[in-house]
């Protein structure tokens, strides 16, 4: 055996061997997602056949918040910083809006879109609503760290929670929302519908996440 042809020989088996170990590790490429919802009020069964509401709903979940940035055209392409809110000529759930407000079964609550990264659980961002506010910081531990964020709400706030997309194996959409019926006044909690659930998104598909109170449309696009 040739000794002096050893050592570039094991170059190229090592220079292989960490190519080979870059392809296989996870999350050295972070995607970026383009995050579309439409949540909208459908009208409940009436009388016996009306869903039990809990009288005080369960606080909404603490997590790492994230405010929605608003940037011009220019800025808002797939190398623009997260998150930041999608303009309207970038939403691709119009349609569906126009025919669910034309319709007297529904109402509109609220149509955004977003771009952000994506993240694993630990490091997974939920965006806050309503969109023009942000809870504040949360509290260490001590007198008061029970205090719930959410209840420094603007007055007459009726749709408030979290939206939250993170990326294990396959991407996850979760939603932690509280809905303030008709006339109903502020401190009234026996008339604030929860709606808490996680769904597995499929890039590109349209999916419905159900609720006797509540429905949302998420639409997940991948930009890179």
């Amino acid at each position: 055996m040739d000794q002096s042809r050893c050592p570039s020989h094991r170059c190229i088996v090592v220079v292989l061997a960490l190519l080979l170990g870059a392809l296989a590790t996870p999350g050295l490429a972070q995607n970026t997602y383009a995050v579309e919802v439409v949540i909208f009020r459908h009208w409940e069964a009436p009388d016996n056949d009306a869903e039990f509401w809990p009288h005080q709903p369960p606080p909404i979940s603490r997590s790492a918040t994230q405010r929605l940035v608003t940037l011009g055209p220019a800025a808002s392409g797939a190398d623009a910083p997260g998150f930041n809110r999608l303009p309207a000529t970038k939403l691709q759930l119009a349609g569906i809006h126009q025919r669910l407000a034309r319709s007297n079964d529904y109402r509109v609550l609220l149509h955004v879109g977003w771009r952000q990264p994506g993240l694993k659980p630990n490091n997974a961002a939920a965006v806050v609503l309503p969109l023009n506010w942000f809870p504040p910081a949360q509290l260490t531990a001590g007198a008061g760290a029970s205090q719930n964020p959410f209840e420094s709400l603007p007055q007459g706030t009726r749709l408030w929670g979290t939206l939250r997309l993170l990326q294990r194996r396959y991407l996850h959409f979760q939603v932690d929302l509280r809905y303030r019926r008709d006339g109903a006044r502020a401190g009234d909690a026996a008339t604030v519908y929860p709606m808490t659930q996680s769904r597995r998104m499929r890039v590109g598909e349209i999916h419905y996440l159900d609720h006797p109170v509540l429905g949302i449309l998420v639409q997940v696009r991948q930009l890179n």
